[in-house]
């Protein structure tokens, strides 16, 4: 299968919006359907994209051929080849902080289509490719839909499974949330992490509490919010709440670093 080569543009309107949001749900629809018998590949192919915004195209072949062997074509069709305007002088560069792309401003400076990772203050990582290979980064809506918002499910991964006692299950049951939380009493917490800019509009789109699991359901829900939207203050979360046509205590929804403290205390964590 031959990757696709057609550059996009970072600037769009609401219905190419739209248009991202459908190609992103047929890649994950797809994984879902190949994964149906093995929920861990599931797990790993979005994992894979979350690591690996941007890829030489020898590395995308090997590890497609090698480690997602079922579901290639889809991770091959997930990629696409960088444009040749996000180069500074011969060399792509990588952000510091999430990975992804950089872009060149018209001030000839490296600016990442994440404007929070500005405020992160990381140098770019020049990305260094053999003679004859090329750069591939994934297409527009899985950059938006699943790298951005994956980065932080992994950070809070990461974060949570340091702490000793807990069980940390990453996108349980193909998905059904982000992390499934078990604690040495047997109490089981369900999390969504959230990314988005516009706390109206993700109100908007939660029309149903987080889902139970077949096996081993929750006690306990929550929707978290990275710490990259923290400077917009409980403003957000109480616009979350007010516009949101499901009923949410206030002790459900916080920001990342107000969880993890919040899983400490449970834990009887001394910090």
């Amino acid at each position: 299968m031959e990757l696709t080569s057609k550059p996009q543009s970072y600037d769009v309107g609401k219905k190419e919006f739209d248009e991202w949001g459908n190609f992103q749900k047929k890649v994950i629809n797809e994984v879902m359907t190949k994964a149906a018998q093995t929920p861990e590949l599931y797990t790993r192919f979005r994992k894979y994209l979350i690591e690996n915004p941007v890829v030489t195209k020898e590395q995308i072949y090997v590890d497609s051929a090698v480690d997602f062997k079922p579901v290639q074509d889809i991770l091959l069709n997930s990629y696409e080849k960088a444009p040749e305007s996000y180069k500074l002088g011969e060399k792509f560069y990588g952000c510091g902080h999430c990975g992804g792309l950089m872009y060149v401003r018209k001030d000839n400076n490296l600016k990442c289509e994440n404007k929070h990772c500005a405020k992160k203050k990381k140098n770019p990582v020049p990305l260094a490719a053999h003679q004859y290979d090329e750069i591939f980064w994934l297409k527009k809506d899985l950059r938006y839909f699943i790298h951005r918002p994956g980065k932080a499910e992994l950070r809070l991964e990461g974060q949570l499974k340091q702490l000793n006692r807990l069980e940390v299950k990453l996108y349980p049951e193909l998905d059904q949330y982000d992390l499934h939380l078990v604690f040495p009493d047997g109490t089981v917490w369900a999390v969504d992490v959230k990314f988005w800019e516009s706390a109206y509009n993700l109100a908007k789109k939660v029309n149903q509490p987080i889902r139970q699991l077949k096996r081993q359901p929750y006690h306990k829900s929550f929707f978290v919010f990275p710490d990259e939207l923290k400077s917009y203050g409980q403003e957000y979360i109480q616009e979350f709440r007010g516009y949101c046509p499901v009923s949410i205590k206030k002790s459900q929804v916080m920001f990342e670093s107000s969880f993890v403290n919040k899983v400490i205390k449970k834990l009887g964590i001394e910090k």
